[in-house]
């Protein structure tokens, strides 16, 4: 049964409201789901990989199946999604955090370092919903300002506070991304108009173009490339070696045979021929060869199939 993509849209966006509401003030990285459990049965299972691919959720083996856990990035977007930012409730602890955090600098000229008890302590907030706080930027990502953040190794026990903690953040290079832009879309526009003159798999450069009679009353181009590959009207009629459909040695047919000089007993030689066992495989031209023995015609073919195939 196929469902509309609005449906598994819908499904998936109340999935992830019913994460963030059984989570609660638990700390996102404290908190498994269990996709089989009562509480989510009713939910589509594609939803779950769907959040998982959006980076909403993570999952952790647990044979005989997986488990989930919301990301920094999935309760952030959670809250927005029910409203949650525009709530009085939480608009006040986001102000009774950032305060308590604003004093721990007030006066300093270095940053300070709080652990996250204490931050709970005297901001009276649930220690679980400091912690996402924190692990998602949700200061930054609200307001655009200067934000808290975990010290190296100490995620989820210490934070570190920066001086100009709640100061509004300036891109100072903004007309250089800009820039960088203009310059991408032009280089972008280059590679489209010399795309044509490389091989689309190596870059190897155009050789050779031609104009050959295809038949009586239709001519066609021939394009070649250094590296070999080539093609008839955009048709392939050579494949490249980096091509990933190129033929292995194992698509090759090797057959021998004996040719011998009646007027010199004992004079005979062996000549091996590859010959395509595939579509890919009949596209590509490997040398045939002689030799004093089979075994030898047959190893100068296959040292011919590794020249030819070297990207």
């Amino acid at each position: 049964m196929t469902i509309a993509d609005t449906d598994r849209r819908n499904d998936a966006e109340k999935l992830l409201g019913a994460l963030l509401e059984a989570l609660g003030d638990d700390a996102i990285d404290l908190r498994l789901f269990d996709p089989d459990s009562p509480e989510f049965g009713g939910f589509l299972k594609t939803s779950w990989s769907e959040l998982e691919t959006s980076e909403f959720v993570a999952s952790t083996p647990v044979p005989p199946g997986f488990v989930y856990r919301l990301t920094p990035t999935g309760w952030v977007e959670a809250l927005v999604r029910r409203g949650f930012l525009d709530d009085e409730h939480i608009k006040d602890r986001l102000a009774s955090l950032a305060a308590a955090l604003k004093r721990k600098v007030k006066g300093r000229v270095v940053s300070a370092v709080v652990d996250l008890d204490t931050l709970a302590r005297e901001s009276r907030i649930p220690t679980g919903w400091i912690f996402n706080a924190v692990d998602s930027r949700l200061l930054n990502r609200v307001h655009r300002r200067r934000d808290a953040f975990w010290l190296g190794g100490g995620r989820g026990r210490l934070v570190v506070v920066p001086t100009d903690f709640g100061m509004t953040q300036i891109d100072l290079f903004e007309d250089i991304r800009s820039q960088n832009e203009q310059l991408r879309e032009e280089l972008a526009a280059v590679k489209d108009e010399i795309s044509g003159y490389r091989c689309p798999h190596c870059s190897a450069e155009l050789s050779s173009r031609n104009d050959i009679d295809l038949d009586e009353h239709t001519i066609g181009t021939v394009q070649s490339f250094e590296c070999g590959y080539t093609t008839v009207d955009g048709c392939l009629e050579s494949p490249c070696p980096s091509d990933p459909r190129f033929p292995t040695l194992e698509d090759f047919e090797l057959r021998t045979t004996c040719n011998a000089n009646p007027l010199i007993p004992n004079d005979q030689w062996w000549i091996c021929s590859a010959v395509g066992k595939t579509p890919m495989a009949m596209k590509v031209r490997v040398p045939s060869a002689s030799g004093r023995t089979d075994a030898e015609a047959r190893e100068r073919v296959i040292e011919n199939y590794k020249r030819i195939s070297k990207p």
